[in-house]
């Protein structure tokens, strides 16, 4: 927490003006008092209110210049008068003040238009950029009057001053890849889906990937929580490409792509890490081979998860966009560490993105992966969905089956889910937390849905000892654990419970509890 000179962000109310600086209160949010790791801020200010970290801020100017930036905003849109021509009237009147040629009548105007723009602008980027100048208006308008009745320019108004601008929301800020959430959003409400499906791809181009099978951290900070509960921001994702893939159309790709530039590049992996790097590499004018070891193009994402999940067809779909920007792909193509002394010749350089496709273990007495019986997650997912998917291999029947997986994520739900449609006549997850933190790693769908189908959650619960009978699995010894709350409040503690071990008869015990990188490529 920053201690600030006055804060009205998110509905606080923080006025420390007339006081020193060593009795100023402290905000209630993590607000940027420092950017670039190391220089301070003097002001903050967005569509939640202003914060000023320093009692010599211009505070006509800084809202002067939060109008300006939001110009550029507003005539890229255009999409509603208040939206596009109340921002230029703002900045102009604020302009007007600020250089000390303003009137009574233009703090009027001011405040009119402001509440004008609250009301009727159609995106939240309208209706919220007059707040915070609102806010500064009516806290500050002795200095605001000052400027009028003095008819001389606010303080810093002719000096230079650094303004860092960036138009953005707390979904987006979660978003790993930065994707303009509120943009694909507002394309689908107005049903411009090309819109929409442009918005996501100057970002991220796998746009019915992400529209299934993302994680969604977005939905965690999503504003909605305020009233309720967020609103579905994944599920929005993919309407625009399945808009794209249902009437036929070409891929709208956001951006032209650039002459050949003579530039090269070899990407290990056609994983959306490798087909994402190969589509805006290609888009500015890069050649780009992108290889992958299986005799299909996707990665984990094709191969790991169910067709329930991730329909092929869509994913394929994602897949053609990128070739369609003339990236070239070649399969069944293992990459060695001569392969990259040959590409340090070949190409100007080399992506590795490979993922992370190397099980994890247990980490249990008798732990032996040569044992009959014990499957890595990856592999059971591969030799799953190569068939189910693309008809390669052999199909998976587990008739009769008890099948154990030890994990708490969405690849041991994947593995679970699966093994019930493979036939298994019992499947358990063994998961050391609880129901809460499963549904929070995963989803309250994916955990709800799972226990439907038939799985049996083991919580509290880790193998202590993997048993078997001339190399095959035969039972497991599960230990049971407490949670005990710390009590310096951190994380809850897991302990033994003495006496509460016991034996499950299994056929297999497939380990989902992570994964690691493959680096034997590397030199």
């Amino acid at each position: 927490m920053s201690k600030v000179y006055f804060s009205t962000w998110n509905g606080e109310s923080i006025n420390n003006i007339g006081k020193p600086e060593d009795e100023w209160e402290e905000s209630a949010y993590n607000l940027p008092a420092t950017y670039d790791d190391h220089r301070d801020s003097k002001a903050f200010i967005g569509w939640d209110g202003v914060a000023l970290f320093n009692e010599d801020v211009d505070v006509i100017r800084l809202a002067m210049e939060y109008a300006a930036q939001y110009q550029e905003y507003s005539e890229a849109c255009g999409r509603c008068a208040p939206g596009r021509w109340g921002g230029r009237i703002l900045y102009d009147q604020l302009d007007k003040i600020a250089r000390g040629e303003g009137s009574v009548a233009d703090m009027d105007h001011l405040k009119e238009i402001g509440k004008s723009m609250q009301i009727t602008s159609k995106c939240e980027i309208g209706k919220t950029v007059p707040n915070p100048i609102i806010d500064l208006m009516t806290h500050f308008e002795d200095v605001f009057m000052d400027c009028i009745d003095n008819q001389k320019p606010s303080k810093h108004y002719n000096e230079e001053v650094g303004y860092i601008a960036k138009i953005t929301a707390p979904c987006t800020d979660m978003c790993p890849a930065h994707v303009d959430i509120p943009g694909y959003i507002e394309g689908v409400r107005d049903l411009r889906f090309n819109e929409s499906l442009q918005a996501t791809r100057q970002t991220m181009p796998l746009a019915h990937v992400c529209g299934r099978v993302c994680p969604h951290p977005c939905e965690d900070a999503c504003r909605r929580t305020n009233l309720d509960e967020p609103i579905s921001i994944m599920e929005l994702k993919r309407l625009g490409a399945d808009y794209e893939t249902d009437h036929g159309f070409g891929f709208f790709h956001p951006m032209k792509k650039k002459k050949p530039n003579g530039k090269k590049v070899a990407i290990i992996g056609a994983g959306p890490a490798g087909l994402t790097t190969a589509y805006y590499l290609a888009a500015e004018g890069v050649e780009c081979d992108v290889y992958e070891e299986l005799p299909v193009l996707g990665g984990e994402v094709a191969v790991g998860v169910p067709e329930y999940r991730m329909p092929i067809d869509k994913y394929n779909q994602d897949i053609e966009c990128v070739r369609d920007m003339g990236v070239n792909f070649i399969t069944n193509s293992r990459i060695g560490a001569d392969d990259m002394r040959r590409f340090e010749e070949e190409y100007d350089t080399t992506m590795i993105a490979t993922g992370t496709r190397i099980s994890k273990k247990v980490r249990c007495a008798n732990e032996r992966p040569e044992v009959e019986g014990y499957w890595s997650a990856i592999e059971m997912l591969d030799q799953i969905n190569l068939w189910d998917k693309y008809g390669i291999g052999e199909a998976v029947d587990l008739t009769g089956k008890i099948v154990v997986c030890v994990g708490g994520g969405f690849t041991s739900m994947d593995v679970v889910r699966c093994a019930i449609r493979a036939n298994a006549k019992k499947v358990y997850m063994i998961y050391r937390r609880d129901e809460k933190t499963i549904i929070r790693n995963t989803t309250y769908e994916e955990y709800h849905e799972a226990v439907e189908e038939g799985v049996e959650f083991l919580f509290h619960s880790a193998v202590n000892e993997m048993r078997d009978e001339n190399d095959v699995l035969k039972s497991l010894f599960i230990d049971k654990f407490e949670l005990v709350p710390d009590p310096d409040g951190g994380r809850a503690q897991l302990v033994k419970i003495d006496g509460e071990s016991y034996s499950i008869e299994t056929d297999f015990l497939i380990p989902a509890v992570s994964q690691s990188a493959d680096l034997d490529l590397l030199p």
